[in-house]
């Protein structure tokens, strides 16, 4: 049994990670920058201007009619995008009475002030920043601009503008109008930049802050049939339910979630809406106001779908030990009863059409037997976890009446309670909401999820969306299908398959492996790779021969096909369920979702160089091997895990020798690929720089002269990456910074002169000065170095080594016998 098991060649953990954690040297961060050196005319102009809009501000909050106090959108040039060049310790500070509250986009910040405080930071720029920076000799007598610290934030400034209604408003009349009529029902949720206040503190409150926070309670109270209340989603106090009715009375109640269960009489009344959105529109203490989205699973294709031959399902056996897959949706034909191991049942049968759950479990149990090893590459079995949350698409708001606010709180109550009875660390969601979004939205439920994920230590896959519009079918012309791409903006993947603390999977065609004509493709955010994996999902039109080429069962057992990312969706958690199952212990969720991204490749349909620069929006981290290839390699190959955490001021250094077997006329040859994977704190406030921590990995050898050799260049980019760049941008556009999930890879096929020990660093960077985290960022790092020749044994060579080091090292099936961290 051991030999066998050696022979496999399996993942290496080095148990004793944290040996590695040590103080960071000190690197000088970016100095006081001018941007404007050497051009003082334009400076002058570019004052004026920031002053102006200044004025501007002021103007526009005191004559606000409900508070002289609001919010400001501060444009940072793109070159400073750094935090040492933000206009913090001058301009907008707490001494100028000044809040940074958060973000939008990239390099925009947004920050509390009020008209008087504008009028004062105006007068300090005209008094304080000069038009032309002293000089002084250094110390080789060369005379030197010497800037104030007031002329270079000034200089970081593109623009200060009121954040204003068209912020704010995320719909319009005729999208409140549309919803009406296809749910019966429009809820929207309001989110505020500051909590409430409650009445009976008003008079602890300066005038300004008493009108901000009175003019909107008393404002909510002019408008008849409103119902407002404190939503459950992420339990935030910021954010309210709001809907609209036909009653005469008001319901405020901003400190509690109160039940609305009727919807029939949301009022039709356009002129009602109107009044609303311009109360809302107005008023500074609002931060956006979007319509309550409905979660649907992906629909079923219109074309005809007859099962004509009956399948008779396989009965699970007591010898084996399946992996474990709670399945998100519609529920589940009683056919899979002998495999469902628990469940949660809060819809009535009369509600359910279990058509879409039951094909999901039929690929999880049976996928291989109907399908082929090609197609659900990991053995048939599994386990099912049975929470039936989605009814019939008319039903949606009968069971739940606050819509997406209701629907979280089911599964926020659901989830802990399955996990309490049993070891279910993999959730399948198959839904999406079926509506376009931009590329810069973060929704609700992705954000929901994300709480989830991280709270019980789980991990959702969930699925890309299915198109509402298709495009063409795959072509073997790539010119074709980029044509075809870039005619549309609608496509990104659909909520919640952006959330950036799960994995998002797009489908594939199974007869070329093309990207199908309805699979949604990247990006998840600004930031993160969405989808994160692809995988089979069934044609997007019927073949007469083999229909869409993926097949299970309907409710009565009968053989079927469909298409959609629902059911690429489980195919990928399938196979993460099984790498956790054959791990002992409690394995995180860094390396649960490090293994797969490492182990993953590109489809041979995408292996074409005109693909090069789009694949990262198209197929994401490429399609998952089997968990058996994913935990066990081959001779000529070694996979190595780290699993640590980092705090403040902390950096892993790792130095190890590169093989002997791949070193020749002293030049390095081989193949090495790294996956980094962590879980930054996120403040959501900040939109597009809503991630917090960075985690930075470089590979590097110290030459002769002192100098550092980098190697790693970023997944899908020609560039190697250098552990510090001139600028934030660069370093996000090319280099991942800021991005939870990290992927590079370098091969020598012409080999790298062999200078010393190769270095291996994990940095942390924080956007927050000051950082106080007495856990560390938890981060799991895959190293893999392989000969692309397939002629050495570099799996026993670089153990053998690591071993006579005194590394700690354990196959990673049983590692947890002897460390905590995986």
């Amino acid at each position: 049994m051991s030999n066998n098991y050696m022979a496999n060649f399996p993942v290496q953990v080095i148990l004793d990670s944290d040996r590695y954690i040590q103080e960071v040297l000190p690197h000088p961060g970016g100095s006081r920058k001018d941007f404007y050196s050497g051009k003082n005319e334009l400076f002058s102009s570019h004052k004026e201007k920031i002053t102006t809009q200044l004025d501007s501000v002021s103007v526009a909050f005191s004559e606000n009619q409900y508070s002289s106090i609001g919010y400001t959108k501060v444009r940072l040039i793109t070159n400073a995008w750094a935090k040492s060049h933000r206009p913090l310790g001058k301009i907008f500070t707490t001494n100028n009475g000044c809040t940074m509250v958060g973000g939008l986009r990239q390099g925009e910040m947004l920050v509390r002030l009020s008209a008087e405080s504008a009028s004062l930071i105006k007068n300090e720029i005209i008094e304080h920043a000069e038009d032309e920076p002293r000089r002084s000799p250094n110390k080789e007598g060369i005379l030197m601009d010497r800037p104030s610290e007031w002329r270079c934030e000034v200089g970081t400034i593109d623009s200060i503008i009121p954040y204003g209604a068209e912020d704010k408003l995320k719909i319009n009349l005729e999208d409140i109008h549309s919803w009406i009529e296809k749910y019966g029902t429009c809820q929207f949720l309001i989110e505020l930049f500051d909590k409430p206040i409650p009445q009976q503190n008003w008079d602890t409150l300066m005038e300004e802050e008493y009108k901000l926070h009175s003019s909107f309670i008393n404002g909510l109270k002019t408008h008849t049939g409103l119902c407002i209340y404190r939503s459950k989603i992420l339990s935030s106090d910021t954010k309210f339910i709001l809907l609209l009715t036909d009653k005469e009375d008001v319901t405020v109640s901003l400190f509690d979630s109160i039940q609305h269960n009727s919807t029939a009489e949301v009022t039709h009344d356009i002129g009602k809406y109107v009044s609303l959105l311009e109360f809302i529109s107005g008023h500074p203490i609002v931060k956006s106001i979007d319509i309550v989205p409905i979660v649907e699973s992906n629909p079923i294709p219109s074309f005809n779908i007859d099962g004509t031959e009956e399948l008779i399902i396989p009965q699970p056996s007591s010898e084996s030990d399946y992996p474990t897959i709670a399945v998100v949706d519609t529920g589940i034909s009683a056919i899979y009863a002998p495999w469902i191991i628990d469940d949660w049942d809060n819809i009535s049968v009369n509600m359910r059409d279990t058509t879409h759950g039951t094909f999901i479990t039929g690929l999880l149990v049976n996928g291989q037997l109907l399908n082929s090893s090609s197609v659900c590459q990991d053995p048939d079995g599994c386990k099912i976890i049975d929470l039936c949350m989605l009814p019939k698409k008319d039903k949606f708001s009968s069971v739940y009446p606050n819509s997406l606010d209701d629907f979280l709180g089911e599964l926020n109550v659901a989830i802990p309670t399955i996990l309490s009875r049993t070891d279910v660390r993999i959730f399948n969601l198959s839904m999406n909401i079926r509506c376009t979004r931009l590329s810069s939205d973060y929704g609700e439920f992705a954000k929901a999820l994300d709480e989830l994920a991280v709270k019980y230590n789980i991990v959702f896959v969930i699925s890309a969306g299915n198109l509402m519009t298709s495009r063409p079918e795959w072509s073997d012309n790539p010119i074709d299908n980029i044509t075809e791409w870039n005619k549309r903006d609608d496509d990104i993947v659909y909520m919640p398959a952006e959330s950036c603390r799960n994995i998002s999977v797009g489908a594939l065609n199974p007869t070329n492996n093309g990207l199908t004509s309805y699979s949604c493709r990247g990006k998840g955010s600004t930031l993160t790779v969405k989808p994160d994996f692809v995988h089979i999902g069934g044609l997007g039109y019927i073949d007469p021969e083999i229909g869409t080429g993926l097949y299970s069962v309907d409710n009565n057992s009968n053989i079927t096909y469909n298409c959609g990312t629902s059911f690429s969706a489980p195919l990928v958690a399938k196979t993460m369920a099984l790498v956790e199952k054959q791990i002992e212990g409690t394995v995180s969720r860094e390396t649960l979702i490090a293994l797969m991204v490492q182990n993953s490749h590109i489809p041979s349909a995408f292996n074409r160089p005109e693909y090069q620069t789009m694949l990262k929006d198209l197929i994401g981290y490429g399609m998952p091997t089997s968990a058996h290839k994913i935990l066990n390699g081959d001779q000529h190959s070694i996979n190595l895990v780290f699993a640590s955490r980092i705090k403040p001021k902390k950096e892993m250094v790792f130095e190890f020798m590169w093989p002997q077997c791949l070193i020749r006329n002293n030049k390095c040859y081989g193949d090495v690929k790294i996956t980094l994977v962590s879980t930054p704190a996120i403040d959501y406030n900040y939109g597009d720089e809503m991630i917090r921590g960075n985690l930075n990995v470089t590979l590097s050898q110290t030459k002769g002269d002192g100098t550092s050799q980098y190697y790693l260049k970023p997944l899908y980019k020609e560039e190697a990456v250098r552990e510090h760049g001139e600028y934030e941008w660069q370093l996000i556009n090319e280099n991942m910074k800021w991005q939870p999930i990290k992927v590079y890879h370098k091969e020598f096929k012409r080999g790298t002169t062999h200078y010393s020990p190769w270095k291996l660093r994990v940095s942390r960077e924080d956007r927050d000065f000051n950082v106080v985290d007495n856990e560390g960022i938890p981060f799991t790092i895959i190293m893999t170095i392989s000969d692309t020749s397939l002629e050495t044994n570099v799996y026993d060579e670089i153990r053998q080594t690591l071993v006579a080091q005194g590394v700690q090292i354990a196959d990673i099936q049983t590692a947890a016998r002897i460390t905590q961290r995986i």
